[in-house]
């Protein structure tokens, strides 16, 4: 079934450069404002909307200028540009005050106001909040398609607003059941066009659920949001899903499906994340290979984690958490003189690369495990250690 955003896509595609910039505005604006950003693919929707607001500059178009100042602002927010989204929002309520459109002007003034809480403007917001939402409930949706959209993002705007303050406030449950009352509001028709604002709800829901130790509804929305970003090609995102979804899986136990997940985030780590996308892939992956007992794949993970971890020793808390993770494994499975062995040869190369300090990290590990197997064990390990070295070493 061919959805908006297949359609405004194909307009776009077929638009003809020869004709009026107001009709060629309007297919790159409702293109920009279909085109989802969710958190890492942005640059899809912020290049309609520069297409759409080059071609505006040549002509007034008051109404389109308006609906550019909103998805501006919004795309600014997901971006975490608060002083541009600042100054796009006050633009769109500018805009919809000339225009009598009341509905925009609430969503403007919600984008405003989440762009001054990403600011820090925590008590001014409290009190914006309140206004907002008494003004809301005196409204009624209007008629046209459009204005629905923009009465629905304030509604939306409005909810992701208050989560994120009782977020900030560390009240989970209020933040949990706002981000569910944004999803509940969403409307069955025109899904395409608020698709953002269900991407940002269903992560709160997700999040809030994790922070409320309730690991399964966490995992019933981090599949939701998964299938958003399948659905949309989103590769960046779908990687963060699965990782999150894979792991919330480990702590339920539900190990088989984590495995598939996780292996997959370690798929899609390859070409759509960098070093340190790759790097949590593959701790994640072997985390959950260990929770399997599979020792064998949790080693291969843990060692593919470590090698992206020890380019250069680059980041010494990733370089000790990957050796400290293979050592956690050996001894899972009873092979203290390889875990030690991982320890001590983590720690030398880091003293040589880095320096005493860093190296001492490992140390401490070296001495946990030490007192986990009482000092004339840990002496007769070592000491066998060496023994097997030295003939090796004859031998040669």
């Amino acid at each position: 079934m061919t959805s908006d955003l297949d359609r405004a896509r194909a307009r776009a595609e077929a638009s003809d450069p020869a004709s009026a910039p107001g009709v060629r505005a309007e297919v790159w604006l409702e293109l920009a404002e279909l085109e989802p950003a969710f958190k890492h693919r942005g640059a899809e929707a912020a290049r309609a909307l520069d297409r759409a607001t080059a071609l505006l500059a040549t002509e007034s178009d008051p109404a389109r200028e308006l609906r550019a100042a909103l998805r501006g602002a919004q795309l600014a927010l997901i971006a975490d540009d608060a002083a541009r989204a600042r100054e796009l929002a006050e633009l769109a309520l500018v805009c919809a005050r000339r225009a009598d459109d009341v509905a925009a002007g609430l969503a403007a003034d919600a984008l405003l106001l989440r762009a001054r809480l990403l600011a820090g403007e925590l008590d001014a917001c409290r009190e914006q909040l309140q206004a907002l939402a008494r003004e809301l409930l005196q409204q009624v949706t209007p008629a046209p398609p459009l204005q629905q959209v923009s009465a629905s993002r304030a509604e939306l705007q409005l909810a992701l607003a208050a989560a994120e303050l009782h977020l900030v406030d560390g009240d989970f449950a209020a933040a949990a059941e706002r981000y569910q009352s944004a999803l509940d509001a969403l409307p069955r028709r025109g899904r395409d066009a608020l698709v953002d604002e269900e991407f940002q709800a269903l992560q709160g829901v997700a999040l809030t659920a994790q922070l409320g130790r309730r690991p399964g509804r966490a995992a019933e929305h981090l599949r939701r949001l998964l299938e958003l970003t399948v659905r949309y090609q989103a590769a960046r995102d779908e990687l963060d899903a699965r990782l999150a979804l894979g792991n919330t899986l480990v702590s339920l136990g539900k190990l088989p499906e984590a495995r598939r997940q996780l292996d997959r985030a370690r798929a899609l780590a390859g070409t759509a994340g960098g070093v340190d996308e790759r790097l949590l892939a593959a701790s994640s992956a072997a985390l959950a290979a260990l929770h399997a007992r599979d020792f064998a794949v949790a080693l291969d993970r843990a060692y593919e984690a470590l090698r992206h971890a020890g380019r250069g020793k680059r980041d010494v808390t990733a370089y000790v958490a990957a050796i400290s993770l293979i050592a956690s494994i050996h001894v899972a499975r009873e092979n203290f003189a390889e875990a030690y062995l991982a320890l001590a040869n983590g720690a030398a190369a880091l003293r040589h690369v880095v320096g005493p300090v860093a190296a001492a990290l490992l140390e401490v590990e070296v001495d946990a495990l030490r007192e986990q197997l009482g000092h004339d064990r840990f002496e007769q390990m070592c000491a066998d250690i060496l023994a097997q070295r030295q003939a090796g070493q004859r031998r040669s």
